[in-house]
């Protein structure tokens, strides 16, 4: 043999004492991880893309007053004011479900859409430019009164005036924030005649029909605040007079 494959046949085989040395520990070469080590964890799954609900109101009573919402078992998931030239509307980033469009304005009665589907990603319409939403024309009342918080460490008190429909709902048709300093509140353009409900359907437009309500012009009204009890005062009846001088006071 010359010295020159000699030479090579000890490298290799240093080489290969080293890569056997390094398996063993005795380098940095880098071990496998067990195999319990590499048992899946679950992967939360990303929340539904939000869809949305739009549509058209009559711009015939259009004005400052008019509020659309989408509202879940009389809880608000979204609010939109309608363009004043237009009339069109729009409730964004709503999750996956359904929902009751509540559509209120001063000298109306509240127009009630039932079981409105939103899909992810997708927009349900409810009406078209050509064929809006009309509001049925009603009169109107108000509840008012103050909101007294015991102790006096928080602020941010809202009320709210609710219905529940005998055939549909209970919707939210008005939320007003009480004063942070002196408590005091108004719930205004409170429609005395029953509201007027429609059920979702693709056909359009819609067909509204005056709803069944306890008692039309009757509320549950209910004060609520951050940090303290809410309280509700039921069958608040302004359908003859206003209602003025309904207090709460909330406890922690």
């Amino acid at each position: 043999m010359s010295k020159t494959r000699f030479r090579l046949v000890l490298t290799s085989a240093a080489i290969g004492a080293a890569v056997l040395v390094a398996c063993r520990g005795g380098g940095d070469v880098a071990q496998d991880t067990p195999a319990s080590t590499h048992a899946h964890q679950p992967v939360a799954k990303p929340a539904p893309a939000p869809g949305s609900i739009a549509g058209f109101v009559s711009t015939a009573l259009l004005g400052p007053s008019v509020q659309v919402s989408a509202q879940q078992d009389g809880v608000i998931a979204a609010t939109a004011t309608p363009n004043r030239d237009t009339g069109e509307f729009l409730l964004p980033r709503l999750a996956p479900g359904h929902y009751e469009v509540v559509i209120t304005a001063a000298d109306s009665a509240a127009s009630v859409v039932a079981a409105v589907p939103v899909a992810a990603s997708h927009s349900t319409i409810l009406s078209t430019a050509s064929a809006p939403i009309m509001l049925a024309p009603g009169n109107t009342g108000s509840i008012g009164g103050r909101v007294n918080l015991h102790p006096a460490i928080g602020k941010g008190a809202t009320v709210a005036a609710r219905q529940r429909l005998a055939d549909g709902p209970t919707i939210t048709v008005k939320v007003q924030g009480a004063e942070p300093a002196s408590g005091a509140y108004t719930l205004a353009s409170l429609p005395v005649a029953p509201p007027q409900l429609a059920t979702y359907g693709k056909r359009l437009p819609l067909v509204f029909s005056a709803s069944s309500a306890a008692t039309p012009g009757r509320y549950t009204v209910e004060a609520a605040a951050t940090g303290y009890a809410p309280k509700t005062v039921d069958k608040v009846d302004i359908a003859m007079a206003n209602r003025s001088r309904l207090n709460f006071a909330l406890v922690p």
